[in-house]
């Protein structure tokens, strides 16, 4: 019944996938041979131009590069000017100065994701406009690579339990250095699959080179931390390079290369999250012939869910000076835009080669690097250029008010004094903590969906994780036992976080919803300051599974190898098992904990805006004279005649 349920829903998921369009990025499995495949692995787009249906819409989709929405900061520098002549209203002018100084000092943070070989190094070396950078192409010994322009280099090595971590999901062994390893690398660093044996070759020949600089930051000369973050002996040991190259972009802008979620360290993986929510813009870099992988769309879905789908995503399909044709190009663009719009995410889609671009100039690349430095300078100081305006909403209303209060014999004066003790009885109640009960029936909702998710998804993973050719070794579990576990664990945690984060994203929502409303009655009270708070970084629930309940399909997977549909049907029932091992009741409790903890976090970000405005509520309003008045109509004139 279960495993009829299971097709079942995998049937609707076809059909709706034919209805939509979505089969174009999605690979349906034939036979045996088709099984042996890496559903992680790109694949080679393959077009066929009798079924091609036209698509009009813009390769940008609904996101598009105008300049509408461009900061007009010379005004609010006029603004500041002309307060400098108003005593009375130096709050005024010391929040506008500050918050311009936020935006002028501000680097906006551009991180680069894509596949291992799509070429993200060259790309960045394209935007700063020279061949700076070269860095490990493998997910086991790759860095996490910042490219800024700080006075020296740094290099922060990987600490005795990063490697000692992966080790042990390697090895099945335990040991507390990583130098207690070494005779098993002796024995097996022939056996491991090829992604593995960089990493081993490192730690066998270079680990006590580096064993006392595990865990340190370390200041390095440039040239040196990019000749180590290319050589996978020596990257095998580098968590993150921080390296300073004082160019045109670095002065306006942080780069940074992330190795992304496919990375083998867990801490790399971990760190990814903190990088896509610090990010004022993506950059997701795919390879002219394997541009949409499952994998792309898997790690999209979760960037989604970090940043919502209002957010915007470059995309950058490379080399395409080595395409047939421009016919070909524009296919290849098709086929893309087709699926980030069956996906709903909101993009600019950009044709370039990075290395024409390195060796004689590329206008295409041209293009995209103007618009890509327009788009992150708009997006990194949305946020302060809003508070802007909110400040200069509130400096005319109080303007305003304060004239009122002359004119209308105190009548003014009471309303003021009613909306600041209302308010002030409001403010205590302007937390994100109020709704941790709304977030737990969230968290209830999604549970109830999740367990037939992971079912789903798990089972197609495991036919890039478990193929044939694999369990045509009887005792392939078994042997690899801790590194089929760790993967599948890492699966899981991803597939439940893309689902999680919408509790993430509805406390900022709510929470965003209840400061709106609560700034909009205070730009009326006559006080300076607004409430504001950014997202704040967050922690992912972690799943884990009975390893045990994996051993009794060493054998049933390697009877069936050879017999296409019931081999499929012990992956169905693999799949069933391991996420009925899953600890709901636990992992419930722990979405329920993260829920609180970041709200709370949340609420210490307004601590700081609560008590400057409740101490601003609290003040009781000047007395306006009659040259108080006149110098506050003078000022609303002159306010009023700066284009904002």
């Amino acid at each position: 019944m279960r495993k009829n349920s299971i097709l079942k829903q995998a049937s609707c998921g076809l059909i709706e996938s034919l209805d939509t369009q979505n089969y174009r990025h999605f690979y349906i499995h034939m036979d045996d041979e088709i099984d042996k495949l890496n559903l992680l692995e790109e694949i080679t787009l393959s077009y066929d131009d009798d079924n091609h249906v036209e698509v009009t819409e813009s390769r940008h989709n609904e996101f598009t590069v105008n300049n509408e929405d461009d900061m007009n900061l010379t005004a609010f520098r006029e603004l500041v000017t002309l307060l400098s002549d108003s005593p009375r209203y130096t709050d005024y002018r010391r929040l506008l100065n500050d918050k311009l100084q936020r935006i002028d000092n501000g680097k906006a943070n551009i991180s680069v994701f894509g596949g291992f070989s799509a070429g993200k190094t060259t790309f960045i070396n394209a935007l700063m406009g020279a061949k700076h950078l070269t860095t490990s192409p493998n997910p086991t010994t790759a860095t996490i690579t910042e490219i800024n322009n700080d006075e020296t280099s740094t290099v922060v090595y990987k600490s005795e339990a990063d490697l000692t971590e992966t080790l042990a999901a390697l090895s099945g062994e335990r040991h507390d250095t990583a130098g207690g390893y070494q005779k098993w690398i002796s024995r097996n660093i022939g056996k491991v699959d090829d992604t593995y044996k960089p990493l081993l070759a490192g730690i066998q020949e270079n680990y006590a080179h580096y064993k006392d600089d595990l865990g340190q930051t370390v200041s390095i000369d440039t040239e040196d931390l990019i000749a180590k973050i290319s050589n996978d002996k020596d990257s095998t040991f580098i968590h993150k390079a921080n390296v300073s190259l004082d160019n045109d972009m670095t002065q306006s802008y942080t780069l940074v290369d992330s190795p992304g979620i496919n990375s083998i360290n867990a801490r790399h993986t971990s760190e990814t999250r903190d990088i896509i929510t610090d990010s004022d813009m993506i950059i997701y870099v795919s390879y002219y012939n394997h541009v949409f992988s499952r994998s792309d769309e898997t790690f999209l879905q979760y960037i989604q869910s970090l940043k919502g789908k209002d957010f915007p995503i470059i995309f950058i399909i490379n080399a395409v000076d080595l395409m047939k044709s421009e016919a070909d190009k524009d296919k290849v663009l098709d086929y893309m835009r087709n699926a980030l719009n069956t996906m709903h995410i909101k993009h600019v889609l950009y044709p370039v080669s990075s290395k024409r671009a390195l060796d004689e100039g590329d206008e295409y690349f041209t293009t995209a690097k103007a618009e890509i430095m327009h788009i992150a300078d708009q997006h990194s100081g949305n946020v302060q250029y809003k508070t802007l305006q909110e400040t200069q909403r509130q400096l005319i209303n109080t303007l305003m008010s304060n004239m009122r209060q002359f004119e209308d014999n105190g009548e003014e004066r009471a309303k003021l004094l009613e909306l600041r003790k209302d308010l002030l009885n409001n403010i205590d109640g302007i937390t994100a903590g109020s709704i941790n009960d709304t977030l737990k029936q969230e968290i209830d909702i999604i549970l109830t969906y999740l367990t037939n998710r992971l079912r789903l998804q798990l089972y197609d993973h495991l036919k890039g994780l478990l193929t044939v050719s694999a369990m045509s070794n009887k005792h392939y579990i078994r042997d690899h036992k801790s590194i089929i576990v760790r993967n599948i664990e890492d699966f899981l945690t991803l597939e439940t976080s893309i689902a999680f984060n919408a509790v993430y994203r509805q406390a900022d929502r709510q929470t965003s919803q209840m400061i709106t409303q609560f700034n909009e009655r205070l730009e009326i009270a006559g006080t300076p300051g607004t409430l504001s708070v950014t997202s704040v970084k967050a922690e992912e629930p972690s799943v884990h599974i009975d390893a045990e309940v994996l051993v009794p399909f060493d054998k049933i997977l390697y009877q069936n190898k050879n017999k296409t549909g019931d081999y499929r049907d012990a992956l169905l029932e693999l799949a069933e098992t391991i996420v009925q091992s899953v600890d709901t009741a636990a992992l419930k409790a722990h979405m329920e904990q993260l829920a609180e903890k970041y709200t709370a976090l949340l609420d210490a970000e307004l601590k700081e805006d609560r008590v400057m405005i409740t101490a601003a509520l609290q003040a009781e309003p000047d007395e306006i004279s009659r040259t108080d008045y006149d110098e506050d109509a003078n000022l609303l004139k002159a306010v009023e005649s700066i284009s904002i």
